[in-house]
Parts: C-alpha cells; sequence; structure tokens
C-alpha cells in the first residue's frame, strides 16, 4: 500500500506538472501574440543598392514563442526580357505589398531554403513563383518534395546546393555548407558584390523590434533568451550551438574556413537585425569567437 501511494502521489505530481505546463504555454500563446497589421503594412527595406528584406513575425508551433523570419530579395545583374532577375533568400509568406515590391524590382528566378530546419514557408514563394528554381540544403529532398507535394505546387527545377548545383541558379554568389551541424547543414551564402554573407541559424544579431506584439506592455520572450545565449545585440552565434553540433571542432574549422575564404563586410541574418556593408568592423572575428 505504501509502494502504491507512493505511484498515486507521483501520478498526481504528474498531472499537476501537465496542468501547470498546458496553463503556461496558453499563457505563452496568449501573450506573444503577433499584431496582426505588422505582416500586411509593410514594404522592402534596403540593406544596399541590390539588396533588400522583410521581415516576417509569427509564433513558433511549440512553445508558441514570437519570433520572425527575415527574407532577402537580391538583384541580380542578370536580365530576363530587359528586366533585372532576382533571387530571394530563406522565403516566408509574401503580403501583397511586398509582391508588388519585388514584381517591380524584376523576374524571381531563384528560391534559395537556407537549412533543413526553416521549411515552414517556402511553398508559398514556390506558389508565388512557380517559374523560379527551388535550391535547397542537402539531406532535405524528401521533406521538401513531400511539402510541394502536399500543396501541390511544382517549381520549374529543384537542385541541392552542393558541389552539383548549377553556376546559373546561384550566379554572383559563393557557397559553402557549414559542416558539423547535421541537425540543420545550413549552405552559407556569399554575395561577392556586396562582401555580405547570408546566416539563417548559424548567426543572429537580435535586438529591439524583432518581433510586433499585440501586447505593448510585454517584453517578447526572444529578447530574455538571446541576452542568455549571448546574441542580442551584437552579432554572434548563439552559445548553445556548441552543444548542438555533431562534432564541435570539424564546426569550428568549418567556420573559420569560411570566414577565411570570405571577406565579410555585412551580414544578412534571418533573425534580428541586418548588418550592412562596412558598418561594423571584425565581423569574421565575431563570428568565429563566438
Amino acid at each position: 500500500h505504501t509502494m502504491q501511494s507512493i505511484l498515486i502521489g507521483l501520478a498526481g505530481i504528474t498531472v499537476a506538472g501537465a496542468g501547470i505546463g498546458i496553463g503556461f504555454l496558453r499563457w505563452v500563446k496568449n501573450i506573444e501574440e503577433i499584431e496582426e497589421e505588422v505582416n500586411t503594412s509593410q514594404h522592402l527595406t534596403p540593406v544596399t543598392k541590390d539588396i533588400w528584406f522583410w521581415r516576417y513575425h509569427f509564433q513558433m508551433n511549440q512553445p508558441p514563442v514570437a519570433m520572425s523570419n527575415n527574407t532577402y530579395v537580391c538583384r541580380l545583374h542578370s536580365q530576363r526580357d530587359q528586366v533585372p532577375e532576382l533571387l530571394i533568400w530563406n522565403p516566408t509568406p509574401i503580403s501583397p505589398k511586398i509582391k508588388e515590391d519585388i514584381d517591380r524590382l524584376g523576374h524571381v528566378r531563384t528560391i534559395v531554403v537556407p537549412n533543413r530546419e526553416h521549411l515552414r514557408f517556402f511553398v508559398d514563394a514556390v506558389r508565388e513563383y512557380p517559374t523560379a528554381i527551388l535550391v535547397i540544403p542537402p539531406g532535405s529532398r524528401d521533406e521538401i518534395t513531400a511539402r510541394l507535394t502536399k500543396a501541390g505546387v511544382t517549381p520549374s527545377k529543384v537542385e541541392v546546393a552542393d558541389d552539383t548545383v548549377t553556376g546559373y541558379s546561384l550566379t554572383e554568389f559563393d557557397h559553402r555548407m557549414v559542416e558539423g551541424f547535421s541537425k540543420f547543414n545550413e549552405v552559407a551564402l556569399y554575395h561577392r558584390a556586396s562582401k555580405m554573407i547570408f546566416l539563417a541559424e548559424m548567426g543572429f544579431n537580435i535586438g529591439e523590434d524583432m518581433v510586433t506584439l499585440k501586447s505593448k506592455s510585454h517584453v517578447p520572450l526572444v529578447y530574455r533568451y538571446a541576452k542568455l545565449i549571448g546574441t542580442f545585440g551584437s552579432f554572434s552565434a548563439a552559445k548553445t550551438f556548441r552543444y548542438m553540433c555533431d562534432d564541435r571542432a570539424k564546426a569550428l574549422e568549418s567556420i573559420r574556413s569560411i570566414s577565411h575564404s570570405w571577406q565579410i563586410d555585412g551580414v544578412a541574418v534571418a533573425h534580428g537585425h541586418p548588418i550592412s556593408p562596412q558598418s561594423q568592423s571584425g565581423l569574421s572575428k565575431q563570428w568565429i569567437e563566438s
């Protein structure tokens, strides 16, 4: 009877804990709700003369914390029908105002999915621009195909961002996979003209105004988390990533190799604020040391 009482007590604690957990998640979902108009009212924001971005605000699935993703539009030197061609990196849902801005700039030729974690929104961009080439990270083809099939969307071509990707798809860019992180298989992109590196989960620059909530008195949880992992207010990798990599030595060597191969004058981050070319110095050193 003593053991039975202990088990009943443990079960009661577990149920109570689950109840508290569910209540907390409901509170988070409510307090972290996104301001509805923020995604429909904005236009493209310039980063350089040939690069623009927009910020898409959303709540993650679990936990329902408010987050935002930056999508970048790069104007290429190539043309189609005497109109500049474009590359979209890290696609997110495209509002009517953003689509007008994009179409005013040119034809979308390439859509790039940066890593295996950023697959939630890419279908929307393919639906809007089905003639574009879809470039995907290594190891993601099966899931990409499944999502496209479910949505009934077919891009003109799908290419993996490895050594076999055609120069036409990523012209004016260099690309390297950040090794040692099989969870992500992130492909870093480098825009040669602006000397900007494009990073999704391998680098952050979290700051104020990253998310816009309905509750103006609540400090977004992502800001508090970013301060804990060292990504608030400066460009760096998350401290927690050193525990998420498969091979720390390989990951560090990969980041060092990329940093030494490319002159990094600016950073296009998926999460946080982009760093315009030559607005900060020592970006490669910051990335390596973080």
